[in-house]
């Protein structure tokens, strides 16, 4: 609530989960001084409209208890910078992986107050947002995040070290693999 206050022609656009938790969050908006009409609650979009509508928005709000995953990969396909803070498990750091792989790790807070801090600053400044939406949507074609060639690659790789750890060191072990980038490598 606090960015909407601090951003008087800003809405929030939130997708509808239930009935009740709409009105209970314009309500918790009201109580806070922010008119609950600036909270849009909407459904699930038609598959066949879903990137069009979510390429409309400005930025999206990560949210940091559990990041966007698959919609997050749905909203920078659509050219919409992702702001988000990574936390310490596993649903609280895939937006920052996805924001990263889309060469766009400025985009990662640090904590609460650089998220909130971050956000002001690129509400106020449309045209900076607007150059990061731009440097997005020209660039996605050659995003890391967008290339299934050097994922299905990367995957099978690494899929072969598996095979191949697990041979020398034998059921039950355990142990990290990292797939580099192999284009970084001339291969």
């Amino acid at each position: 609530m606090r960015l909407l206050k601090a951003l008087p022609h800003a809405k929030l656009w939130i997708l509808r989960f239930t009935d009740d938790g709409a009105k209970k969050l314009g309500k918790y908006a009201e109580k806070h001084g922010v008119s609950k009409d600036r909270i849009v609650v909407h459904d699930q979009f038609p598959a066949e409209r879903e990137f069009l509508i979510k390429g409309l928005a400005d930025l999206f709000l990560d949210t940091p208890l559990f990041n966007a995953h698959t919609t997050g990969g749905d909203v920078l396909w659509s050219g919409v910078p992702i702001l988000t803070l990574p936390g310490e498990g596993f649903a609280q750091r895939v937006a920052s992986g996805l924001v990263v792989s889309a060469g766009m790790g400025h985009m990662v807070a640090r904590n609460l107050d650089d998220y909130y801090e971050m956000a002001l600053s690129l509400a106020q400044h449309p045209k900076m947002l607007k150059a990061i939406a731009t440097r997005l949507r020209e660039g996605r074609d050659r995003l890391p995040l967008f290339d299934t060639r050097l994922l299905t690659s990367d995957l099978d790789r690494g899929l072969h070290m598996s095979w191949e750890v697990q041979e020398v060191y034998g059921t039950g072990s355990k142990y990290h693999l990292v797939v580099s980038d192999t284009r970084k490598q001339g291969r």
